[in-house]
């Protein structure tokens, strides 16, 4: 029997691992990575930590320490010297460690292998959003190996830990404050946790040896964690600047918002069934230890002697309460839930070798696995074989600007970028230290240039705000998706069009302060063989020579097949795809006549029709867009035919932009 339980733990290991490499080995889609390793960077070519900010443009004086900075040096030091597929399998071999380690624990911890599986099945399916290449990794790895000496001295014959127990702890305390202090943290509160609780049941429960040694073991171990962490370079200072940075930019940041968020729509799209999870089991855990402690407060106040370990219900509440605080610590509902049956040892064990138990644990088991991998595989990969295939890329595809950056750097543009809140960090993994940044991923803006970023991320009133915040933190270029300018047209005075792309669109702001990354730019497109006389000229012949390479050519076959086709809805369909595509790559110049075909087929089609006034408006053509509006929006005979293609709200605002230009307020 033995050698077969060893069988099927081997068995569920190798499983437990394959299917969180599955989830975890993904292309990153984290946006922080990249500033991280900017920052390692920095750190290794200067030899020292910064001690104010050394990324953003709006004041470099401003203060700025990085708790994280082991971290930054050494995934700096695996992407340039191996790659950044380097930095990934770290992360990837840090998850790997961590469910392996809970596995371990809780099958010495737990009497019954099935509540194990179960346990460790709802841990994947509470870390599944976290499972990204940031420096989080590190806290759950060093969370899970260090969970014996949390939960550890019940069976003490003495509360002096051990001396090799006081060297794992202290080196991992010591390593874990500089890769990441902030989770750090986490330590020396889980200890001080169980000791309060120890020190409470010593007091009231009786002050029996083995309550000392508990008690004890507990308090020596969070001494030494807390000591060794107190003197590790940017430990006080880069906690405390990182909890000064998150009273401004936490509503930003989707992670900071309390677990409930994964119930809004809003949020987070459709709810699913990982979302219910997350969304749900931290409270469920909170209602389960906030009846414990007012059963253990019940037990104190009548002198009764408390059910089990006073300092795992503690350590419980204290858990769950954090995990309730923040949707990115929903793993530590494990400890809590953990740490609970710990104190409810006696009266559960009981009850965990029933056969009925036994079946509803593994089909919970179950159940958890499965939302996991519908999750993260099914709807947010397109499923396993894509999933696999994709594994191959670093990044995930299509959201960051790669190829807007990599135009970047061949032009040699250099200077302040305001940009996209989410693209920081990429930005600057790719130019700093010639390019800093309005804001990355570690929120470090006062409220006013909070404020300034968001309402310059509303489209419809960009080019406005842009204004506002450049007469206050000047910028010399701007990287958003596109389109930057919700009508594709912009005041030239102003802006200057670099780049324009699927991914992003680039302009500089036109001054003579930017005169530099000017003269960059015209001798750039001039070496590319364009020619021109101005800027003017030269956005134009820019706009043409990207436009030519972004219209697929299986799109305009298909366009001409419909237009061959005898029904007259079939032909307008092909006329407009044929305009819209050519408008969409930046060509209104040629869009406008197969729009036009389109509608002259006497087909109502709002959006083809909005399309044609948008293009001949773009081409300076006002009569004619005016008239466009007349016949194709206003006139009674079109209103009561069936609309083809009515606006959708994007459109609607666009339409309402075209006609406050244009003049017409019907």
């Amino acid at each position: 029997m033995p050698r077969l339980q060893q069988l099927g733990n081997a068995i569920f290991v190798v499983f437990l691992m394959g299917f969180v490499f599955l989830l975890a080995h993904r292309p990153n889609w984290d946006i922080d990575i990249f500033w991280h390793i900017a920052a390692g960077k920095w750190i290794v070519e200067n030899g020292r930590l910064p001690s104010t900010d050394i990324f953003a443009y709006t004041d470099p004086s401003r203060a700025w320490s990085s708790f994280q900075w082991l971290y930054e040096v050494i995934t700096y030091e695996l992407d340039s010297h191996i790659g950044f597929w380097a930095v990934r399998g770290l992360h990837t071999a840090l998850f790997l460690g961590t469910f392996v380690a809970w596995f371990l624990f809780l099958r010495r911890y737990l009497p019954q292998k099935s509540l194990v599986i179960a346990f460790v099945m709802l841990l994947v399916a509470l870390s599944l959003d976290r499972l990204r290449v940031r420096p989080e990794a590190f806290n759950f790895f060093f969370l899970a190996i260090l969970l014996p000496f949390i939960f550890g001295g019940a069976s003490r014959e003495r509360g002096l830990p051990k001396w090799w127990e006081f060297v794992v702890v202290g080196l991992v305390a010591a390593i874990w404050a500089n890769v990441h202090a902030g989770g750090a943290v986490f330590l020396p509160v889980a200890f001080v946790a169980v000791f309060a609780g120890r020190l409470l049941g010593w007091f009231v429960g009786g002050r029996t040896p083995e309550l000392w040694h508990r008690m004890t073991y507990s308090f020596w171990l969070g001494l030494t964690s807390g000591l060794v962490m107190l003197p590790m370079p940017s430990f006080l200072r880069g906690v405390w600047t990182a909890h000064a940075m998150m009273e401004v930019s936490a509503p930003l940041i989707p992670e900071w918002a309390p677990p409930t968020a994964y119930l809004l729509s809003e949020l987070t799209g459709p709810i699913t069934p990982s979302h219910f999870i997350c969304g749900t089991v931290p409270y469920v855990v909170l209602l389960l230890a906030g009846f414990g402690l007012i059963h253990l407060t019940l037990q104190l106040v009548r002198r009764q002697k408390p059910t089990g370990d006073v300092g795992l219900m503690v350590l419980a509440f204290v858990m769950t309460f954090i995990a309730t605080r923040s949707a990115r610590f929903g793993y530590l509902d494990l400890v809590a839930l953990t740490a609970l049956f710990g104190y409810y040892r006696n009266e559960i064990t009981p009850f965990l070798s029933k056969r009925s138990f036994i079946v509803v644990s593994l089909l919970v088991a179950l159940f958890l696995g499965w939302a996991a991998y519908n999750q993260s595989v099914t709807i947010e990969r397109r499923g396993l074989a894509a999933a696999i295939k994709d594994m191959k890329h670093d990044n995930q595809p299509g959201i960051y600007p790669d190829e807007a950056v990599k135009a970047m750097v061949r032009m040699g543009l250099t200077g302040r970028v305001f940009h996209l809140s989410a693209w920081g960090g990429h930005l600057l993994y790719h130019l700093f230290p010639d390019c800093k940044v309005f804001s990355d991923g570690r929120g470090n803006f006062t409220m006013r240039e909070r404020d300034l970023m968001v309402a310059a991320h509303r489209p419809w009133e960009r080019a406005q705000r842009l204004d506002e915040l450049y007469a206050e933190y000047p910028f010399d270029i701007v990287v958003f998706p596109p389109p930057m300018f919700p009508l594709k047209d912009w005041d030239y005075s102003k802006w200057i069009l670099v780049y324009t792309g699927p991914d992003a669109e680039v302009f500089l702001r036109n001054h003579p302060e930017n005169k530099e990354n000017i003269q960059r730019l015209a001798g750039y497109w001039q070496m590319m063989g364009l020619q021109f006389a101005d800027t003017l000229e030269m956005q134009r012949a820019v706009r043409h020579m990207m436009a030519a390479k972004m219209i697929p050519d299986d799109l305009d076959e298909q366009a001409r097949l419909l237009i061959e086709c005898e029904s007259p809805e079939q032909q307008a369909k092909g006329w407009a795809q044929l305009g819209t595509t050519r408008f969409e790559a930046g060509l209104w110049e040629t869009a406008s006549r197969p729009l036009a075909k389109a509608l002259a087929l006497n087909v109502r089609n709002d959006t083809t029709a909005l399309y044609l006034v948008w293009s001949l408006t773009l081409q300076n053509k006002q009569i004619e867009a005016r008239q466009a509006i007349w016949d194709f929006f206003i006139k009674k005979e079109v209103q009561a035919k069936t609309n083809q293609g009515p606006l959708n709200a994007s459109g609607h605002g666009v339409f309402e932009m075209l006609a406050s230009r244009l003049g017409i307020t019907q």
